[in-house]
C-alpha cells in the first residue's frame, strides 16, 4: 500500500506493508548513510588532528566550533522543512557533509580546521530533522512511529560498518584518507538514494 501525494491524507498502513515499500528502505539507508559521518567522525577526529600536528586541546576545539552551528542547522533546516520542498535541502545537507570530509582529505590549517568544525555543524545538524519530516511525509502521522522504528533496522548496522570500517582502514593503509574517501562515496550513495525518494508535496505537488 503507498501513501497519498499529499501530506496528511495518509491513513493507517499495516506493517508487512511498511516493510515492502522501497521509500521506507532508501530513506532508512540514504539517511543511515549521512549519518555514518558522525560516528567515524567522533572515532577518528582529535587522533587526525594530531596526526595534523595540533594538540589533543586544539583538535577538540573543533567541537567547540561544530555545537552551536549544529544547533543552528536543526532550527533553520528544520524550519525550512516544514514549509519549502525538502530535495534541496538534503542535498545541500549531503553536499556539506561531502565537502568536510574533502577539506579533512586536503590536510587543512588549523583555523581551516576549525570553519569545517562549524560548517560540519551545520551540515550534521540538518540531517536529523530533514529524516524525521521525510517520514512523515511518506507515511503520515499514523505511520510515523512504525516506519521510523522499522528504518532503523537497516541504519544500526550501517553505522556499525562504517565504523568498522574505517578503523580496519587506518589500520591497513597507516593514515586517515582511504576511510575519508570511503566517507565520501558513503555520501555521495546515500544522496543518491533519497534523491530517488518521491516526496509528497504539501500542496499536492512532489517536492
Amino acid at each position: 500500500m503507498q501513501g497519498s501525494e499529499v501530506e496528511g491524507d495518509v491513513g493507517a498502513i499495516e506493517t508487512a506493508a511498511l516493510f515492502k515499500d522501497s521509500r521506507l528502505w532508501r530513506l532508512a539507508i540514504g539517511f543511515g548513510l549521512v549519518m555514518t559521518s558522525p560516528i567515524v567522525l567522533i572515532g577518528s577526529l582529535v587522533p587526525f588532528g594530531e596526526y595534523l600536528g595540533f594538540t589533543g586541546q586544539q583538535a577538540n576545539v573543533f567541537f567547540l566550533a561544530m555545537m552551536p552551528c549544529s544547533i543552528l542547522g536543526k532550527v533553520v533546516v528544520g524550519g525550512l522543512a516544514d514549509v519549502a520542498p525538502l530535495k534541496p535541502s538534503i542535498l545541500m545537507v549531503v553536499l556539506v557533509n561531502m565537502l568536510v570530509w574533502m577539506i579533512f582529505y586536503t590536510e587543512p590549517s588549523y583555523t581551516l580546521f576549525l570553519v569545517t568544525g562549524a560548517l560540519y555543524g551545520i551540515g550534521i545538524g540538518g540531517a536529523a530533522p530533514l529524516h524525521g519530516v521525510s517520514i512523515g511525509l511518506c507515511f503520515g502521522r499514523a505511520n510515523f512511529g512504525r516506519a521510523g522504528g522499522i528504518g532503523g533496522i537497516a541504519m544500526v548496522p550501517l553505522l556499525a560498518l562504517a565504523s568498522a570500517s574505517s578503523q580496519v582502514l587506518l589500520r591497513e593503509t597507516g593514515d586517515y584518507f582511504a576511510g575519508f574517501l570511503l566517507q565520501i562515496g558513503l555520501l555521495a550513495l546515500g544522496g543518491i538514494l533519497l534523491m530517488s525518494v518521491r516526496l509528497p508535496g504539501r500542496a499536492g505537488a512532489a517536492s
